[in-house]
């Protein structure tokens, strides 16, 4: 897990923006996210749709959101507990 947010790969795209996505997604599974630094902002976007939406987000809210991903805070939980967290539930 914690690979993946240090490791990366640049491409450019819209603005001439330098973004980083991670290499952790090689192979079978291509679910990422590109992240480009503004300067002033973090950009974040789907990197199966690179003209689409972006998001955009402080340093400040990006430096606190990795902390959160580096300690754990965002693992999927358990399959069988999926129902338990909110997710579909058919009975």
């Amino acid at each position: 897990m914690h690979s993946c947010i240090h490791g990366h790969r640049q491409a450019t795209g819209p603005l001439s923006l330098r973004w980083r996505h991670s290499t952790c997604s090689q192979g079978a599974d291509q679910t990422c996210v590109d992240v480009a630094f503004l300067g002033d902002a973090v950009a974040v976007r789907d990197s199966k749709e690179p003209a689409g939406p972006t998001l955009r987000f402080t340093p400040a809210e990006w430096r606190v959101f990795l902390c959160g991903a580096k300690a754990g805070e965002f693992e999927l939980p358990h399959s069988a507990d999926l129902g338990e967290a909110g997710g579909d539930e058919t009975t």
